[in-house]
């Protein structure tokens, strides 16, 4: 395009997805604009990009829906109250059928599990199938645990999709061509030992395996090179081996295979021609500072990639194509100072669906037309927020007692003062996760109620290299737990925090490590809240036993019971001396709710002042409207009287 694309506030030809406009907010902005469950996600186009299919909340319920791209009916096509099932991906298959994804907690042979299934549907509502019926209702008959990975859309075959399924041998899975209208099916690949996630060529053809051997805690690429029916084993190490190599797609040219290694202490994408016996690596992208870890995208016009996912750059993409690089500037400039990603393409790619998100602006989608130039904003997920001024966020580095460098987002409120502020510290779950400085509805909830939060990508975090991250096999407790109590020190230093009003809060591991910070400096935080948080590693290590990839996770917190209890925060409840807000969901499958259970039976036992919360029907990711909206109650009163940051 030789011009940016025009934003217009409105169009004569495309009717809001917005049910209403939010009206300005007076003085603090409701709970609501933050806890309730985002209006619109995951948007996608249709292959004409005539039709586009969305998730719509609506007072707690979630609706998989579609529209015409220029307005009309909406058509629903599956409705959840997050209880029972919970919706977790769209995509269409061809102009008139989808599939979707769902997830539901269930239990086999009386072991908790999360399960997911795959549906198609047709655009309209009605014909809803699930995709991988089991083959005979037999007791004994295996059905897969995990049902909606799709390894291929078969970009040339609209009626069919690649699927894996693990129903003839536990966790390793074949490869099944189904249809998506009938759910007819045939097995094209068979399981293989110990292949657990297959990767296609862009002709449909299963030529790439990614494999974890229970026995020896390793894992390995296969190849398939195309001149022949043999598998290649390519590479073997050890699961948290910094020379890993993972496949993560083919080029329009089936000999080539992009893979992620490593690259000079940092994970990198490289080329591997499959043809040549060597099958040498061919570096294609990566970064000094940074890991590439984003997935491959492709053209929809050229079957071939274009580049990369980079959340490190503005546009979070590095290109191969030159083409869609200037697509991309484009966008870039309609709506600079954001995170501008092209989500969803129109077959012939002259329609595009943008998601665009800033710190300080919620996520709103927009529908492009590189024939006219135009950018049509459509939806937003956080409606109510629409008017509030929300708190930048700015990235930093400060340093820890060992001389390292840490960076992590400071967001501070968006009016009042800067100095001298009631401070949340906010490690993130994982722990092997990160950080990223754009628009997060805890952050912006608590700085809209007067405080200063601090994110830390402590040791252990992904995205900073092989070394760094390995810093969380058995580092729980240790040094990644001072890089938090560093980061509030440096606040402090810098007048930014009230030494006397800072609070650890955090999920899943973040919520571990509020209880572990409780715990080592009992006299440091005024106050702790855990949301899903782990207290005991060795209870942990003990229900990681009734899994797959149990050595896995043995590797990762370790197996001495001397040293895991010296890490656990049940097993100290009698240090804390702050109070403690402990909340769970009852069917979490991620971090089971006996955790915080026995927290607060720790808690109780040790005479602390505590509150628990036990959310019925609630999941590891508050999926569920009222949980949500309870929880960050909570939260509020809790802060609001720990804390002190005034009205």
């Amino acid at each position: 395009m030789s011009r940016p694309p025009k934003v217009s506030p409105t169009a004569t030809t495309l009717l809001l997805l917005l049910l209403s406009l939010p009206v300005a907010a007076q003085g603090r902005p409701p709970l609501a604009a933050f806890a309730n469950l985002p209006d619109i996600t995951d948007m996608t186009l249709s292959p004409s990009g005539k039709h586009i299919a969305f998730f719509m909340n609506t007072q707690g319920t979630t609706l998989l829906a579609t529209r015409d791209t220029e307005g009309g009916k909406i058509h629903g096509i599956v409705k959840t109250d997050n209880e029972r099932f919970v919706l977790q991906w769209v995509r269409w298959v061809n102009d008139e059928h989808l599939v979707f994804s769902v997830y539901y907690p269930d239990r086999r042979y009386g072991i908790a599990t999360g399960e997911t299934r795959l549906l198609s549907a047709s655009r309209k509502g009605g014909d809803t199938r699930v995709m991988a019926r089991p083959r005979s209702y037999d007791s004994d008959a295996m059905i897969s645990q995990f049902q909606d990975r799709v390894v291929s859309f078969l970009p040339d075959d609209p009626e069919h999709i690649l699927l894996a399924l693990a129903d003839e041998k536990i966790a390793t899975p074949g490869v099944y061509r189904i249809n998506v209208e009938s759910g007819s099916r045939k097995r094209v690949q068979r399981y293989k030992t110990p292949i657990r996630t297959w990767v296609s060529d862009r002709q449909g053809r299963v030529r790439a395996g990614y494999g974890y051997d229970e026995g020896t805690a390793e894992v390995s690429l296969w190849v398939k090179p195309l001149a022949g029916d043999d598998w290649r084993q390519v590479t073997e190490q050890a699961f948290f081996a910094e020379a890993a190599v993972t496949p993560i797609g083919f080029a329009r040219d089936p000999n080539l295979l992009y893979v992620r290694a490593n690259h000079e202490g940092r994970k990198a994408v490289f080329r591997i021609d499959t043809a040549d016996p060597g099958m040498p690596r061919e570096l294609v992208f990566s970064h000094p500072e940074y890991d590439v870890d984003g997935p491959l995208v492709y053209s929809q016009l050229t079957n071939d990639v274009i580049g990369v996912q980079f959340a490190r750059v503005a546009s979070g993409m590095l290109f191969l194509d030159k083409g869609y690089e200037a697509l991309q500037r484009s966008v870039d400039k309609a709506l600079p100072d954001r995170a501008n990603t092209i989500v969803s393409y129109s077959a012939d790619e002259t329609l595009y669906l943008v998601r665009s998100s800033s710190a300080t602006v919620p996520p709103a989608y927009y529908l492009g037309n590189r024939k006219r130039g135009t950018l049509f904003p459509i939806a937003q997920e956080y409606p109510l927020l629409a008017e509030v001024p929300l708190s930048e966020v700015r990235q930093l580095h400060y340093p820890t007692r060992d001389g390292l460098k840490i960076e992590a987002y400071l967001a501070l409120p968006a009016s009042g003062p800067k100095q001298k502020l009631p401070t949340i510290i906010f490690p993130h779950g994982g722990p092997m996760a990160r950080a990223g400085g754009g628009f997060d509805y805890w952050t912006q909830f608590f700085t809209s109620r007067g405080y200063a939060v601090l994110q830390p990508n402590f040791r252990g975090s992904a995205g900073f290299g092989h070394e760094f991250m390995a810093e969380a096999v058995q580092g729980y407790g240790l040094e990644m737990q001072d890089d938090l109590e560093d980061g509030a020190r440096w606040l402090i230093g810098r007048g930014i925090a009230d030494r006397g009003r800072i609070c650890i809060v955090g999920a899943s591991y973040g919520g571990y490590a509020a209880l572990m910070g409780a715990v080592k400096t009992p006299d440091f935080y005024r106050c702790a809240i855990s949301y899903a948080g782990v207290s005991s590693l060795i209870d942990m290590r003990f229900y990681q036993r009734n899994y797959l990839n149990r050595k896995v996770a043995e590797e990762q917190i370790g197996t001495e019971r001397s040293r895991l209890r010296a890490v656990s925060p049940r097993y100290h409840a009698d240090k804390i001396q702050v109070p403690v807000l402990l909340a769970h969901g009852d069917r979490d499958r991620v971090v089971p709710v006996a955790q915080s259970r026995d927290m607060a039976d720790a808690l109780e036992d040790a005479d602390r002042d505590f509150i628990y919360m036990e959310l019925e029907d609630g999941s590891h990711n508050l999926h569920r409207q009222q949980n949500r909206t309870a929880l960050f109650e909570a939260m509020e009163r809790f802060l609001g009287e720990h804390l002190a940051a005034g009205p």
